[in-house]
């Protein structure tokens, strides 16, 4: 399951600010569906600070996802060629 699709500009990895750190959200929507179902692959995208949404996964090597069931992470980065938006 994807946690969610893009992540937009206004999200953060890594502040600790609950209304915007997109890893500190998806480890709580992800610790709590495992709790469901424990066999369930958890796709987390990026943030979309300084590219496309759901492109930056710069903030993992300090802040990674840790779940409480291992090996159900996937990191995924969502990126477009340049043909389709050309707003960057």
């Amino acid at each position: 399951a994807d946690l969610w699709n893009e992540p937009k500009l206004t999200s953060t990895w890594g502040t600790g600010n609950v209304s915007t750190d997109w890893n500190l959200a998806a480890e709580r929507v992800g610790n709590a569906i495992l709790e469901i179902n424990p066999e369930w692959l958890l796709f987390v995208e990026g943030v979309g600070t300084n590219t496309w949404w759901g492109g930056n996964l710069h903030g993992v090597e300090k802040h990674p996802i840790r779940f409480k069931v291992p090996n159900q992470l996937v990191y995924s980065v969502h990126e477009y060629c340049l043909d389709v938006d050309r707003t960057t």
